[in-house]
């Protein structure tokens, strides 16, 4: 967040912008846990999140990355059969609680043109996200000296209240230090 902040021209907003996210966000290293010892699972992770709820009234949770949560297989369970049980367990906390869960989730490595942008299903245990996300988006950029950016809104569960499928572009503009939409 710091080199975002930086970009703020003036010190005023950023200052103001500064006591918001100080305010208003929390983050919980996942760190602290493997330091004590403990190993991040979903439980863990649902136990946090209660947490956050109930005692800082948090509405919206990101778990940033997906793929760095270890998923202790049962015996007789296979991958997606435990991604999906664990993916539910998010839902049916998300639907408790009346909170907005967000997954960041990194495709696999690309086994084709890196500049093609990944799909859903470049996930590991996609066929359990795509099953069990009410939206799925898609950030990609070709490679990190690229300046396009491209977003795709892959999966829209109610389209009438969450948009419509369909990609958008977006180029960096180095005079604004913003994104600007593009042409997709």
């Amino acid at each position: 967040i710091c080199s975002c902040m930086r970009q703020v021209r003036h010190l005023e907003s950023q200052n103001e912008a500064l006591d918001i996210f100080d305010d208003k966000v929390t983050m919980i290293d996942a760190r602290q846990a493997r330091g004590g010892g403990q190993r991040v699972t979903t439980l863990w992770l649902l136990d946090v999140m209660q947490a956050m709820v109930v005692k800082k009234g948090a509405r919206f949770l990101v778990i940033d990355t997906w793929s760095r949560i270890h998923h202790p297989y049962e015996s007789g369970k296979n991958e997606f059969q435990q991604e999906d049980e664990e993916l539910q367990m998010l839902q049916d906390f998300a639907h408790e609680y009346g909170v907005s869960v967000y997954l960041v989730a990194h495709p696999r490595k690309p086994s084709g043109d890196f500049r093609s942008p990944p799909t859903e299903y470049d996930i590991a245990g996609s066929k359990a996200f795509v099953n069990n996300a009410d939206d799925i988006w898609i950030i990609h950029r070709a490679s990190k000296n690229d300046t396009s950016l491209f977003f795709k809104n892959s999966k829209v569960r109610n389209q009438q209240y969450g948009g419509s499928i369909g990609w958008l572009s977006f180029e960096f503009d180095a005079d604004t230090r913003t994104l600007v939409a593009g042409r997709t």
